[in-house]
């Protein structure tokens, strides 16, 4: 697992551990009046690069800034 503030990533090679996983911390957070972001939450290869903790990440571990901040500076 990886946290920075509210932001985290979970690694795991199995896509059905994975939402097992979700479910939980939808649960756990729904307990706390606490949601996930629906649109900023997904389950995804680690071999496609997302989007985080501002930057966009990728194999084998490239790292970058996304566009929109690239245009922005």
């Amino acid at each position: 697992m990886l946290r920075y503030v509210d932001d985290f990533a979970l690694f795991d090679d199995d896509p059905v551990v994975l939402a097992s996983w979700r479910e939980r911390l939808e649960a756990f957070l729904c307990g706390r009046r606490l949601m996930l972001h629906p649109q900023t939450t997904f389950i995804l290869p680690t071999a496609e690069p997302t989007e985080l903790l501002g930057y966009v990440l990728g194999p084998p571990g490239r790292r970058r800034l996304p566009e929109a901040n690239e245009r922005r500076f």
